[in-house]
């Protein structure tokens, strides 16, 4: 059975008739050129220790070192990413990232630390971390290894004159913070007699 219903214009739209029309329209009729923006961050770990992931305050999970992990279908807006020492309140990264397009936002947390390098030998020398050449500092100057990661750092200063090691230390960077390492001068039974 059909039923015929003959509607009047009036001149007037009952408030009631124009909030229910807004909410449809605002609710449910996007324009399809104007697709919904979801984006990806992936959080990739080179800081030398697990941390923690947190996006605007809340904990969203556990990133292994040399690992990656990722935060899916994150709308348009600006966010507040923290990484923080596994466990712990120790702040390793923090940045603002604004999304802005459905794309893999990539986060890559470095160390947090880094080395300062005095050389107070009396001679330009090359420094090595790890068995990889730094650079060269010239007689009382210095260098700054940045990024640092956590762990043990086997650090070597050798002259440039003739490659002879002039000293070395093993460093264990467990914090956030600066590490100063003064390579020092050659001790008075090390300087050659005239």
């Amino acid at each position: 059975m059909t039923k015929h219903v003959t509607l009047r214009k009036t001149g007037k739209i009952g408030t009631f008739a124009v909030l229910c029309l807004a909410i449809l329209v605002s609710g449910s009729c996007k324009s399809p050129s104007e697709p919904e923006i979801f984006a990806n961050i992936v959080a990739q770990n080179l800081c030398g220790a697990a941390v923690d992931i947190f996006m605007d305050g809340v904990y969203q999970f556990t990133v292994e070192f040399a690992a990656d992990e990722t935060i899916y279908d994150v709308p348009v807006g600006t966010y507040s990413l923290q990484a923080k020492k596994q466990g712990e309140e120790v702040l390793v990264y923090s940045d603002t990232i604004e999304i802005t397009q459905s794309l893999n936002y990539i986060v890559v947390i470095e160390g947090p630390s880094h080395i300062i390098v005095k050389n107070d030998y009396g001679q330009a020398v090359n420094v090595y971390m790890n068995g990889v050449l730094v650079g060269g500092i010239q007689s009382n100057q210095g260098v700054v290894i940045p990024n640092v990661a956590f762990g043990t750092h086997e650090l070597a200063a050798s002259r440039t004159s003739d490659n002879l090691l002039v000293d070395s230390i093993s460093l264990e960077v467990e914090d956030v913070a600066e590490y100063v390492w003064i390579i020092a001068p050659p001790a008075a039974s090390e300087i050659p007699l005239p």
